[in-house]
C-alpha cells in the first residue's frame, strides 16, 4: 500500500479514509459535515496498524476494502 491517508471519524459511528491532501484538521472538518475527529496523515501501513489495534474485530474487513480502494482513483472510502 502506498500514499498518505487520513482516517476521519464522523457522527453515527461512521469512518472514512481519504487520500486528499489537507493542510490541517480544520480543512477536514470543513469538508465533512458530520466530522468528529481525524487522524493522520499516515502511511497505509500506519493506518493498518492503528485499525488492528483500535478496531480488531473490524480490521480485516476494513483493510480488505482499503487495499481495493487504493488501486482506484476515488478520493474517499467509507469503511464497512
Amino acid at each position: 500500500m502506498t500514499g498518505s491517508l487520513h482516517l476521519v471519524y464522523l457522527r453515527a459511528e461512521t469512518m472514512l479514509v481519504t487520500r486528499r491532501a489537507y493542510a490541517s484538521w480544520r480543512e477536514i472538518q470543513d469538508a465533512h459535515e458530520e466530522y468528529q475527529a481525524s487522524l493522520g496523515p499516515w502511511s497505509p501501513d500506519e493506518l493498518a496498524d492503528y485499525l488492528r489495534d483500535e478496531h480488531p474485530r473490524e480490521a480485516a474487513k476494513m483493510l480488505t476494502a482499503i487495499e481495493a480502494w487504493l488501486i482506484g482513483h476515488d478520493d474517499t472510502l467509507t469503511l464497512p
